[in-house]
């Protein structure tokens, strides 16, 4: 079962967070094939998030939140495409997802050897004009075949938000790969470990087709048995060295952003990782190439995700936001602050690496502060205030998650050959928006109650440039947006309708308030 298996926040009929909440997290109630379950989503999740706004709004009098009807939030879409696949694989088509492939998913996530694609084609090439059974392949033409029929299916899932015949091509890749998907995972190597990478990086697009969780878990599992997470002991070739680093900076990448979407725990606990991050100097940084200028970014992205594992450790565990006082926060978005002022010391035309600094770092921000604004909104949930340790509510949550709604239109409305139309948009995606939007939401209900200030904690020029656009004039159009990327999410993984439906209820019932006070303090 896919970990898209949710359609929303089930807000209950009457929430009653208890005193103190941060970081228990909530069970949601869902619909699977085998019946009616629940999912538990941990205080990370913007699920949980949405939860506190729910509260909040149906313990104000000004509003009037309809009941949240079981078909909103429970009923599961149509299944997946699993018809025949009607396209035909021609080579041109498959070499065009091979190169869509390399340069924007491969970009992100290179844990292939890049040199041996080319003969990876040949091979399956060789194996298709002779008619072989994929289930009959044994050993490295296994996994040529395999490798190759996957890349052309996440291409193709890639590709279907422009195109969406491209859906049966990528499910009909999808099945010829799993022929041999036995063969390419029974052995401890580093093409198992890549077969099964590749296997996670397909889920991102299409969560039902398999269990994410699973194959994280065998993924990691495999990881450690191969020491791919350790600097030392290695008697390879400083290449192949390189390239184990890649594959395992991949994974742990993959493995810390899903779980901390869903507020769950590592498999890689920090204290075991001493793998350094991969040689800039191999991976031509520096040089005037394409290459070299995304590998920095990609790099840098890295060591932000490493940044963002010691974060949900300290706010998110253990009750660890409970003592943080506005000073930690402060160091803490210094140190984001000044990661994404490194990125930016390589001047470059926007790349998929560049755009992944950039919504990483927004998506941070509002990571980070999280925990925060669910105590927040606790606190200002009934008439009986306590502000505790929140001295005021960070103006940056507005301006990021605006900013992160405002570069996820730009990627929807780019052309299709575009660098912005080839970033890969994944479940990932999907969350990061609904985030942004309920944060959004957060924002305009504190702006509404007035008793917590608010106050901007980072003075760097050039953040306050790139948000410049993003203020309470534009609210209408950057809800509008919201609600854009909402319905495009729930379209693309109807699954997903909640985040749509639950955003659409809250916006109808806030954002006139916001309107109405806002130009009677600024119209007079």
């Amino acid at each position: 079962m896919g970990i898209e298996q949710i359609d929303g926040p089930e807000p209950a009929r009457n929430i009653k967070i208890p005193k103190g909440f941060r970081e228990s997290g909530f069970h949601f109630p869902v619909t699977t094939p085998q019946g009616p379950t629940l999912r538990y989503f941990g205080a990370s999740s913007a699920f949980s998030l949405a939860v506190f706004i729910v509260a909040k709004v149906r313990n104000d009098p000004r509003f009037s939140l309809p009941k949240i009807g079981s078909h909103i939030t429970t009923d599961m879409e149509p299944a997946d495409f699993h018809g025949s696949c009607n396209c035909t694989i021609t080579k041109s088509m498959v070499e065009r997802s091979v190169e869509l492939y390399m340069r924007s998913i491969h970009i992100l996530y290179p844990c292939l050897d890049e040199q041996a694609i080319g003969l990876d084609l040949e091979a399956y090439w060789d194996i298709q004009s002779n008619d072989i059974d994929p289930g009959t392949l044994k050993g490295q033409q296994a996994h040529q075949f395999f490798r190759i029929k996957i890349i052309a299916a996440i291409a193709s899932a890639s590709r279907s938000r422009h195109n969406a015949s491209r859906i049966a091509c990528d499910h009909g890749c999808y099945v010829e790969a799993l022929k041999c998907i036995a063969e390419v995972t029974s052995e401890v190597s580093a093409d198992s470990l890549r077969a099964l990478m590749l296997l996670i990086i397909y889920c991102l697009f299409r969560p039902r087709k398999g269990d994410i969780w699973r194959l994280l878990d065998y993924a990691c599992r495999l990881c450690l048995e191969l020491g791919y997470h350790t600097e030392s002991g290695s008697d390879v070739s400083v290449v192949n060295r390189e390239q184990q680093k890649n594959i395992f900076w991949s994974l742990y990448t993959l493995e810390k952003i899903v779980s901390q979407l869903f507020g769950r725990p590592s498999e890689f606990p920090d204290a075991i990782v001493t793998a350094e991050c991969p040689n800039s100097n191999i991976l031509g940084v520096g040089e005037e190439t394409p290459v070299g200028v995304e590998s920095h970014f990609v790099i840098e992205h890295y060591r932000l995700v490493s940044l963002r594992s010691k974060l949900f450790n300290q706010l998110y565990l253990f009750d660890g936001a409970a003592n943080r006082d506005m000073s930690w926060y402060q160091t803490r978005l210094t140190t984001l602050d000044t990661w994404y002022t490194k990125t930016k010391e390589v001047i470059a035309p926007a790349g998929v690496g560049q755009l992944t600094c950039t919504v990483a770092f927004h998506a941070t921000i509002l990571f980070l502060f999280q925990p925060l604004m669910m105590e927040a909104l606790n606190s200002v949930r009934d008439g009986s205030f306590q502000p505790g340790h929140i001295e005021y509510i960070p103006s940056e949550i507005f301006l990021s998650a605006g900013r992160l709604i405002e570069v996820y239109e730009e990627i929807l409305r780019a052309p299709r050959d575009s660098v912005l139309g080839t970033y890969p948009m994944t479940f990932m995606s999907a969350h990061y928006i609904f985030l942004a939007s309920m944060t959004i939401t957060a924002y305009f209900l504190f702006y509404l109650d007035g008793r917590i200030p608010f106050q901007t904690m980072i003075v760097n020029p050039d953040y306050l440039q790139e948000t410049a656009r993003i203020n309470l004039e534009s609210l209408c159009q950057i809800s509008n947006s919201c609600l854009i990327l909402l319905t495009f999410c729930a379209e693309k993984w109807p699954g997903l309708v909640g985040m749509r439906d639950i955003y659409r209820q809250l916006s109808d019932q806030i954002l006139k308030h916001v309107l109405v006070k806002y130009y009677a303090q600024n119209c007079q």
